[in-house]
C-alpha cells in the first residue's frame, strides 16, 4: 500500500508540474543540463511560480531550479546534489541556542556539505 501511495504521489507532483507549464501565461523552458561539477547556474528572467500568481503588480524576475520545467526564458545548469542557503536564524532558548549559535550551526552545516 506504500508503494501504491508513493507512486500516486509522484504521478500528482509530475503532473502538477506539467500543468503548470502547460498553463501558465510566463514562459517556461526545459533546463539545458552541465555535467556533474562544472559549476554552471545560470537563469535568466527566472520567476517563483506561485508569488507570481498571488501577486497583481507587476512582477520582476529574478535570474532558479525546480527539478521540472524552469518558470524562466532561459536555463543553463550543472548537475547538482544541493544547494545550501542562509535565511535568517533565531535563537532557541528551550535548547540553549542564542541567535548566533545558530547562525553558527547553520554555517557549519553548509560548510561541512560544500
Amino acid at each position: 500500500m506504500c508503494g501504491l501511495s508513493s507512486a500516486l504521489a509522484t504521478i500528482d507532483v509530475v503532473t502538477s508540474l506539467a500543468r503548470l507549464a502547460a498553463d501558465s501565461a510566463g514562459e517556461y523552458v526545459r533546463p539545458k543540463l552541465e555535467p556533474m561539477g562544472s559549476g554552471i547556474f545560470e537563469l535568466r528572467k527566472c520567476r517563483h511560480p506561485v508569488l507570481e500568481a498571488l501577486i497583481d503588480e507587476h512582477f520582476i524576475p529574478n535570474d532558479i531550479d525546480l527539478g521540472s520545467f524552469v518558470p524562466a526564458t532561459y536555463a543553463r545548469l550543472s548537475v547538482l546534489d544541493g544547494i545550501f542557503t542562509r535565511v535568517g536564524a533565531s535563537d532557541q532558548q528551550t535548547r540553549g541556542i542564542s541567535t548566533f549559535m545558530a547562525e553558527m550551526l547553520d554555517s557549519a552545516t553548509i560548510l561541512e556539505n560544500v
